[in-house]
C-alpha cells in the first residue's frame, strides 16, 4: 500500500456459520463465537439502506431461528 494506508487497518470480520463469527480488531484483538455472531448480524441489519430492508433482514433471521430453512426445493 501507499503511505496514506499506514495506520488505517480497521480489522477483519468473517461469519463462519452456526450463529458464530470471527473479528480481528486491531485495538481489541480477536473476538470469536456466539457474541461475535450477534455483533455480525446486528451490523448486517443496521447497514441496510432503508428501514424496510432492516426489518426484512431481521425478520428473516428470526423466522429462520424459529422454523429453520426450507431446503426441500433446492
Amino acid at each position: 500500500g501507499s503511505a496514506a494506508d499506514v495506520g488505517s487497518d480497521k480489522g477483519s470480520a468473517a461469519y463462519v456459520g452456526s450463529d458464530k463469527a470471527v473479528f480481528d480488531v486491531p485495538i481489541l484483538g480477536p473476538l470469536t463465537g456466539f457474541g461475535a455472531g450477534v455483533l455480525w448480524k446486528s451490523y448486517e441489519t443496521y447497514s441496510q439502506f432503508s428501514f424496510r430492508n432492516q426489518c426484512l433482514v431481521a425478520s428473516d433471521w428470526l423466522r429462520t431461528k424459529l422454523f429453520g430453512r426450507d431446503i426441500s426445493r433446492v
